[in-house]
């Protein structure tokens, strides 16, 4: 018994430890397959819409984590979120708010939009306890041309749109736009949200930009950020081809902006086109 008592904790540590690389074993090889594939079987299953993304982890973990939703080959939306810090605690969030997410955006495509964040958050709230990480997130919920969106403190998403080439942030589109689309981070306790959804329409060939901070962020060799305005610019510029092109383009000038200093952040680019 005495020896038992004194090596105990030690057991327990050490059995915590293999369970928690295992987890991070398991989601970093998930995170590998979902990088290489993912984004052909969205398109594979999606008939209206093109969607192009980079994925660049820091590590084998990310905080950054997303989804598309698909039902057969209809296109019902995608999410995606940043985790607060780096490290361990950051990437268990990661994996727990992975399931909330899903869970919760497919449960029943028609609740009001707004409260499927809401309850992505009270979620997150409960299930990780004293952890200290919280997330920003955006989510889109697609019907036809129709597009539903709700920013939680989040960086701007923009639309380019197809009939004259400009770049506009979303909050700019909706006559409702307020203070209220970025209607609070995700997973503090006792803080009191607002997840209003608000809702515009997307023609053939306009397209949507979304990214984590790390894009915009990012700085050259003088100390400079990338920012949300050079993003926008670059989209603009990135011609009627499909969402690969797009893509390419706005990365090709951040690469060139950042010109080979270290990221320090997860980086995630989404392009969502309407065909």
């Amino acid at each position: 018994m005495p020896y038992f008592t004194s090596l105990g904790w030690q057991l327990v540590v050490i059995a915590l430890l293999f369970i928690l690389a295992n987890r991070f074993s398991k989601a970093r090889r998930a995170a590998e397959y979902l990088n290489i594939h993912l984004q052909d079987e969205v398109n594979d299953r999606t008939k209206d819409w093109e969607i192009a993304y980079s994925f660049k982890p820091m590590s084998g973990v990310s905080g950054d984590l997303y989804d598309f939703f698909t039902e057969g080959s209809k296109f019902n939306g995608l999410a995606l979120f940043d985790v607060s810090g780096h490290g361990i605690s950051s990437g268990l969030v990661t994996m727990l708010a992975k399931d909330v997410v899903v869970r919760n955006f497919t449960a029943d495509m028609s609740i009001k939009f707004g409260n499927v964040m809401k309850k992505i958050n009270d979620a997150i709230v409960e299930e990780k306890g004293d952890i200290e990480n919280y997330l920003t997130g955006l989510l889109l919920r697609v019907s036809g041309n129709k597009v539903q969106f709700i920013n939680a403190g989040h960086p701007a998403v923009f639309l380019r749109t197809a009939a004259n080439g400009k770049c506009y942030p979303v909050q700019l589109l909706v006559k409702e736009a307020s203070t209220s689309m970025f209607g609070g981070i995700i997973g503090i306790p006792g803080m009191e949200v607002d997840f209003s959804a608000v809702q515009f329409n997307m023609a053939a060939g306009d397209a949507l930009i979304m990214y984590t901070d790390c894009l915009s962020e990012s700085l050259n060799k003088e100390g400079e950020q990338y920012s949300q305005n050079k993003i926008a610019r670059s989209f603009e510029n990135s011609g009627n081809g499909n969402a690969d092109s797009k893509l390419k383009k706005v990365l090709d000038d951040f690469y060139d902006y950042t010109d080979n200093v270290p990221l320090k952040d997860d980086l995630t680019v989404i392009v969502l086109q309407k065909k």
